[in-house]
């Protein structure tokens, strides 16, 4: 029986598993996205052409405070930070290009001892010097693979530092607009409270010429009571929002910081439509997912065919000597190569490749979560937005009608028609017609903001 030789055995198996290769990402798996948005009524190609989209809003102090924000902030310097690591560490891969070198010097000293009439001693030095080669042939394409996969999850880590600055101008700008609704309602709440005052003076001044009951002036100091902590929580909550700021700008709390002193009433910017597809290109966490899937994707393929032979290419040169001068005289050296079959552990590799599966369909389902979350945004911002704008008119109608029947109330409370407490509601009605007109103004914004988020925007990009 003629015995087959090594050399042909290992030609056999590579032929074999060289038709061997990963399926393909599986097409069932990629999301489906609509021809149009529910709420068609912008464009976004406009907007996100600009490299700093929230200028839209057209405040140049606010403009000033997020690109104060997006130099100074910790968390998007850790943010850059991933991404020079990540970056590093796909250039630590790419070596797997190169051969592997290593170097080696000794010196070695031997005494031999003679035992004679008299005790003699030689000394012996020897000094070696070895440099050794390896390099793995990367005939299936693993080795690229590899570099593949760290590549693209560089890329995702950049995506994921755009996201951070997006979701930090958002921030930076709600913070900013709620300064200046916090300080409006203040405003509000120190003219009402004056008013109220006034109104408490009446109810004493009548009390006193008997023309009312105690109960008009229980009333109104009740009032005067309740207005009065509201304004001291305002003032909480405005300082709790200044602090916020200084910390997005690595400042300390307390710190002194330019903010509006009312909301901007500049109109709200328009965003004329594109195609749900294109717009969702722009937004980074979607970037990041896609990346994320092409790099499991990868890792699964160099997982697979790590199981293939392995061919490496090694070299060695060595020499020697008794001198240190002569020690590079003369070298010797050899070079060989090297075939390793992992696939023989057969249960080892099917487990590993079926776990790194797993990873990559976790990884294609999170990104077609990801993108159907973008889409519901979105259409949610598209639809708050054009709601708050339709109710915007019918609220500055309601505050005009509180107005109005609060000075009839007050009129009809003076010529002694009513009670005080007919007027205390209706003081409250204005006041709350005025909160809930300042409300939509404040949502109309953030509504507005919230919509380019969802867009994608194009975050200022920095330098790492």
């Amino acid at each position: 029986m003629n015995k087959l030789s090594p050399l042909y055995l290992a030609l056999c198996i590579l032929t074999a598993c060289s038709q061997h290769t990963a399926s393909p990402p599986q097409k069932d798996l990629s999301p489906a996205t609509p021809a149009q948005w529910q709420n068609n009524l912008f464009s976004a190609q406009e907007v996100l052409k600009q490299a700093h989209w929230w200028q839209a809003f057209q405040d140049p102090a606010l403009d000033q405070l997020i690109q104060q924000v997006l130099e100074k902030n910790n968390d998007l310097a850790v943010a850059a930070l991933k991404v020079r690591q990540a970056r590093l560490n796909a250039g630590l891969t790419a070596t797997n290009l190169t051969p592997d070198l290593s170097a080696a010097l000794s010196a070695e000293k031997q005494k031999t001892w003679q035992q004679t009439a008299a005790v003699n001693s030689n000394d012996t030095a020897t000094y070696n010097t070895a440099l050794s080669l390896n390099y793995e042939l990367d005939l299936w394409g693993k080795l690229a693979d590899e570099r593949a996969a760290a590549n693209f999850e560089a890329e995702a880590t950049e995506q994921d530092r755009q996201a951070s600055a997006l979701s930090l101008i958002g921030t930076t700008a709600t913070l900013y607009w709620q300064q200046g609704y916090l300080n409006e309602q203040i405003r509000l709440n120190q003219e009402s409270l004056t008013y109220t005052r006034q109104a408490l003076k009446i109810a004493n001044a009548h009390y006193q010429a008997g023309a009312n009951s105690k109960l008009d002036v229980l009333q109104a100091e009740q009032s005067v009571a309740s207005q009065l902590a509201s304004h001291e929580l305002l003032l909480q909550q405005r300082e709790e929002n200044q602090n916020a700021l200084a910390i997005l700008l690595d400042q300390p709390p307390g710190a002194t910081l330019p903010l509006p002193s009312a909301l901007p009433v500049t109109p709200i910017p328009d965003i004329p439509a594109g195609l749900p597809a294109d717009v969702l290109a722009q937004r980074p966490d979607v970037k990041a997912a896609e990346l994320r899937v092409r790099s499991d994707y990868a890792t699964r393929q160099y997982t697979a065919k790590s199981y293939y032979p392995t061919f490496s290419l090694t070299g060695a040169l060595s020499t020697g000597s008794e001198q240190l001068h002569s020690v590079l005289r003369n070298p010797t050296g050899s070079i060989g190569t090297g075939l390793t079959l992992p696939f023989i552990e057969w249960q080892t590799t099917r487990l590993s490749i079926a776990k790194q599966q797993v990873v990559y369909e976790q990884t294609v389902r999170n990104f077609r979560q990801t993108f159907y979350t973008a889409l519901s945004e979105v259409e949610n911002q598209l639809s708050a937005r054009q709601h708050y704008l339709n109710a915007a008119s019918q609220l500055v109608h309601s505050l005009a009608l509180a107005q109005q029947t609060e000075t009839i109330t007050a009129v009809r409370y003076h010529a002694g028609e009513i009670e005080m407490q007919n007027w205390l509601e209706q003081q409250e009605n204005r006041r709350t017609a005025e909160k809930e007109l300042l409300d939509n103004r404040y949502q109309q914004l953030t509504t507005q903001l919230a919509l380019y988020q969802a867009l994608g925007g194009n975050p200022a990009r920095q330098q790492n």
